[in-house]
């Protein structure tokens, strides 16, 4: 009865501990909220995907922090195909947590070096915010300078893109 509440604690004690920088103990926290949030996936998965979702990429950028990137890619890759699937049947709901995830996922795949898949994450990115802008004017995502900055980032740690940076700006 308790469990999802349960969850939720430990979601935000993860958060709370990670805003203080004591990673470890967010990460351990992070771990049993993603494991709690599985099983009450598997079992509602109406109800939790969503906050299953969240947990994933939570840990992902938890396992980020304590230099454990190949961890963190595997976790991150999943909460994005979760979010996928998401805003496919919510797009209203779940677009602007997948565009996000997807901006997780380029980091976790800069991280292992995979420079060209951290382009085409950024560019999906980029993509799904342009989206989001024109389904909805005026609403600010916060997000569109990051967007811009990322694939920048990449080309300067020697990504090698084949486009010039250009390319990836708004006109």
């Amino acid at each position: 009865v308790y469990q999802g509440e349960r969850a939720r604690a430990v979601r935000n004690l993860g958060g709370g501990l990670g805003r203080v920088g004591r990673y470890p103990e967010a990460l351990t926290a992070d771990q049993e909220a993603e494991g709690l949030y599985r099983v009450l996936a598997t079992d509602k998965p109406g109800v939790y995907q969503g906050e299953h979702a969240q947990a994933l990429r939570n840990l992902g950028v938890g396992l980020e922090r304590v230099g454990r990137y190949p961890e963190a890619l595997t976790a991150l890759q999943e909460a994005e195909g979760l979010y996928r699937v998401l805003a496919t049947d919510n797009p209203g709901v779940y677009q602007g947590e997948h565009a996000h995830a997807v901006r997780n996922l380029g980091v976790g795949m800069e991280r292992v070096c995979r420079y060209p898949a951290a382009r085409n994450a950024d560019q999906e990115e980029e993509g799904l915010y342009r989206v989001l802008d024109a389904d909805n004017p005026g609403v600010s995502h916060g997000e569109p300078a990051q967007v811009f900055h990322n694939p920048g980032v990449r080309m300067e740690r020697g990504a090698g893109y084949a486009q010039p940076l250009s390319t990836h700006l708004v006109p």
